[in-house]
């Protein structure tokens, strides 16, 4: 005798009505043309609805939350204190009366930033190898990619507005340089994140990532 059909008898010899059965039934997961022919006493060779739900689609892997956070945070603090870096760096060589101290603060308060972040997305990096679908937190990703993608509007609208009013050699440089950064980072996490089928593309973002930032801030502190 089938699973349905020991429940039903037992159902029926604690005095159930069928309706009671059928909802007792229904409740418990099982498909309502398995149970029809059950009450009617037809043999149901089939297990109870588990077994005959659809499959649930593989869930993609994901870094521990406390990493996913820790590594977004220490992104945002580095874009905000890199960006505050290039606009005071463009602007002593531009001429302006820029404090030797102020940039050496700005400049480590970047590479502070930068260092944890830069470990942090190494070791996500490093996993990927062994995990393909690993991503680095997609509320996370959301996030950054939201805020970014406003920082990179906002200096693409200072860039082209200060072109167009021939403004400050200083002002367009900075603009052009922080939408440069903004756009890296929105262009890695939308691939990190968004782009797990894309393996060949999402690796060649993953690997750039910290030598582009690398590249742009060695020649900026270099300047």
């Amino acid at each position: 005798m089938s699973e349905i059909h020991s429940f039903i008898e037992e159902a029926r010899n604690k005095g159930l009505t069928d309706e009671a059965i059928r909802d007792a039934l229904q409740a418990q997961g099982w498909d309502t043309a398995l149970i029809e022919p059950a009450i009617l006493g037809i043999e149901v060779p089939r297990a109870p609805a588990e077994q005959s739900s659809p499959h649930r689609a593989p869930q993609t892997s994901t870094l521990s939350p406390l990493m996913a956070a820790m590594q977004h945070v220490l992104l945002w603090f580095f874009v905000a204190s890199s960006s505050v870096t290039i606009a005071s760096v463009v602007a002593s060589l531009s001429g302006m009366n820029v404090s030797a101290q102020v940039l050496a603060s700005m400049i480590a308060v970047t590479l502070i930033t930068f260092t944890p972040y830069a470990t942090l997305f190494l070791i996500f990096a490093l996993r990927l190898r062994k995990t393909p679908d690993l991503i680095p937190g997609k509320v996370w990703s959301i996030i950054t990619v939201c805020i970014h993608s406003i920082a990179a509007m906002i200096a693409g609208i200072t860039l082209v507005v200060t072109l167009i009013v021939s403004g400050d050699y200083s002002v367009w440089v900075s603009a052009l340089l922080i939408l440069i950064l903004d756009l890296v980072v929105v262009a890695t996490y939308v691939l990190a994140t968004f782009a797990v089928n894309l393996r060949r593309v999402r690796k060649i973002a993953v690997i750039a990532h910290l030598p582009v930032l690398l590249l742009l801030f060695g020649t900026l502190f270099i300047m």
